[in-house]
């Protein structure tokens, strides 16, 4: 049986070809009444893409100067664009988001967490239609890991994903860094060096929101050890920012021989401390953090991701809440660095941030 073809698709519903390309890609220059109409008719009449002509296709947009194709929305859930220049996170994210977007032809408008818009105002919806949005990335979920309600309406209708985080709920798409794998790989890395106790240093509220996947890591990768469980568990302290007196105190009775961290003002307060310091390693390593070894969770190859999810949906006219979400995941690589050598690294500045 001769397989559906675009012109056929096209003859059916009586426009050119080039309008039901453009159609089938959710592009904004066709009227939205046109669009729906046309990819409600290419589902009824079973038409499915050629994915070795979109590669070629995609390859020659690519080879080609980029042209303007829609517009992603980035919103800010819990993410002021203060916080957002501020965290290196949030930075590398938006800097892997925003230059991706921009090689694929798609401008990025900015919705943060202080604009009244993201008050659960109803018009939301509305501001994205009149500006043309093709997709939205939701950044900084809540401490539940959930979406707001306010979002349903959006999320029902737009190809949407969440950047760097994955939802507990609802299963929308993905991108983000494997938080299990590097919590896991990093314990290996300081094992690799002769360290035997490594201890854990990280906010409950941060491990909560990864779904203990640092924790349970850090744990799961020491059992082969033959420690008991509740030993290993002893050295795991949950970071409170200003509690150095406490840290203190569970550093001097779990005595590790390096620490995992999320906290960089760990440094500092370990000059205080009344044993010499333990090496140190960040699991979200960035170039900022001079002289600390860590993980590279590569967040610019996660923001990346999360548009090649957005536009490989929009190009299969794929809208609302997926079937079943996809949830891309980035390995992380590690970094040498200073403060895996004490003496060396707390002779020089510390500083935090």
């Amino acid at each position: 049986m001769k397989s559906l073809s675009m012109a056929d698709l096209a003859q059916a519903a009586g426009v050119g070809k080039a309008t039901v390309s453009l159609a089938l890609r959710n592009d904004p220059r066709i009227r939205e009444s046109t669009r729906r109409r046309i990819q409600a008719l290419a589902k009824k009449m079973g038409y499915r893409t050629n994915p070795m002509v979109a590669l070629v296709m995609g390859q020659l947009r690519s080879s080609s100067n980029t042209k303007f194709r829609g517009s992603f929305a980035l919103i800010g859930l819990q993410v002021t664009k203060s916080l957002a220049e501020q965290n290196h996170t949030f930075r590398s994210l938006l800097r892997g988001f925003e230059n991706r977007a921009t090689t694929l032809g798609y401008q990025v408008d900015h919705f943060w967490a202080d604009d009244p818009l993201l008050q659960g105002n109803p018009k939301l919806p509305d501001v994205l239609q009149a500006r043309g949005i093709q997709g939205v990335a939701f950044l900084g979920l809540p401490s539940k890991g959930t979406l707001p309600s306010w979002t349903e309406s959006i999320i029902s209708h737009q190809v949407s994903v969440v950047l760097g985080t994955r939802p507990s709920s609802p299963a929308i798409h993905c991108s983000s860094n494997d938080q299990y794998t590097t919590s896991f790989d990093a314990v290996h890395q300081l094992h690799a060096l002769g360290k035997k106790r490594p201890a854990l240093v990280l906010s409950h509220a941060i491990d909560s929101l990864l779904a203990g996947r640092f924790s349970a890591a850090f744990l799961q990768s020491q059992i082969s050890t033959g420690e008991p469980l509740h030993k290993i568990a002893e050295r795991i302290w949950w970071f409170q920012p200003g509690d150095q007196s406490s840290f203190l105190e569970w550093f001097a009775q779990t005595k590790p021989d390096s620490l995992l961290t999320t906290h960089l003002e760990i440094a500092p307060w370990l000059k205080n401390a009344k044993t010499p310091p333990p090496a140190l390693a960040h699991l979200d390593w960035d170039p900022s953090m001079t002289g600390w070894a860590g993980m590279n969770q590569n967040n610019e190859t996660v923001g990346a991701n999360a548009v090649d999810l957005l536009s490989s949906h929009l190009m299969r006219g794929e809208h609302g809440l997926p079937l079943s979400a996809k949830v891309l995941q980035v390995e992380s690589q590690w970094v040498e660095g200073a403060s895996l050598n004490p003496k060396v690294f707390f002779s020089q500045k510390t500083s935090s941030s």
